[in-house]
């Protein structure tokens, strides 16, 4: 683990101090003065140097076995593979949360009463609600007074169901006042009796399909009107099922 022949360690020739790095000197001091007055050091980390010069990151615990406490044992875990798990974990955490702070929709996490445990900035900078602001009277200000109430009741209900919640609500945004539609996406996670753990929720703005649903509604209707007023109709039809797929009310 440290590099060095049992002789040197066990025969005197290194000096034990030395495998400590100076600045966990302090701990193994402590660790010596517990060990006088009760016998035992309960389990700590910190690091050893090798002969190399490089470090080894360990468990260390000691207890005594002799009356005055001077001589006992100690217990040695190499602890390199976990804290490379450890590390390999948060890197892989923090990719991840860079991926979703920086994705344009916004997301979040619920705990089964409703109550939000994370929001990503996206949330906080659209709605200017902190994370702990975002409560049941933070949605009642930033959703459309026309919207909150069925949205409520729908995610009562699919809570209820234990199912996938998904609406289209208009949410305000805090710069300038303005309501923008978005698609509210939420999913429980179970555990193994079923019961939920947490949702995840995603936020889609879908402002500008709103906008391009309406603007084909609105010529579908002057179309419409236009054919009434001109005794003009119109129709469609597809050669390969040998159907008629759309005939206007003049037809």
């Amino acid at each position: 683990m440290v590099g060095y022949t049992r002789e040197d360690l066990a025969g005197g020739r290194l000096y034990w101090r030395n495998l400590t790095p100076p600045e966990w000197r302090d701990a193994d001091e402590r660790c010596l003065q517990d060990v006088r007055k009760t016998g035992r050091v309960p389990p700590f980390e910190k690091e050893y140097l090798r002969n190399d010069g490089s470090r080894v990151p360990i468990l260390l615990s000691a207890v005594s076995f002799d009356e005055d406490q001077s001589q006992g044992v100690a217990f040695v875990l190499d602890l390199t593979e976990r804290k490379q798990a450890e590390e390999a974990l948060r890197r892989t955490e923090k990719e991840l949360r860079d991926l979703i702070e920086n994705m344009p929709a916004m997301a979040g996490v619920l705990l089964p009463d409703g109550s939000h445990l994370y929001l990503t900035k996206q949330w906080q900078e659209y709605s200017g609600l902190s994370l702990s602001e975002t409560g049941s009277e933070g949605l009642r200000r930033t959703v459309h007074p026309e919207d909150i109430d069925s949205h409520v009741e729908k995610f009562r209900a699919a809570a209820a169901a234990r199912k996938p919640f998904e609406n289209e609500v208009r949410l305000r945004r805090a710069a300038d006042g303005e309501y923008r539609w978005f698609l509210v996406r939420i999913s429980p996670l179970c555990d193994g009796r079923g019961n939920i753990v947490k949702w995840h929720g995603v936020l889609t703005d879908i402002e500008d399909r709103k906008r391009a649903e309406q603007a084909l509604k609105r010529s579908e209707a002057y179309l419409a009107e236009a054919q009434e007023l001109t005794k003009t109709g119109s129709w469609a039809w597809d050669p390969h099922s040998d159907r008629m797929v759309y005939c206007s009310d003049e037809i």
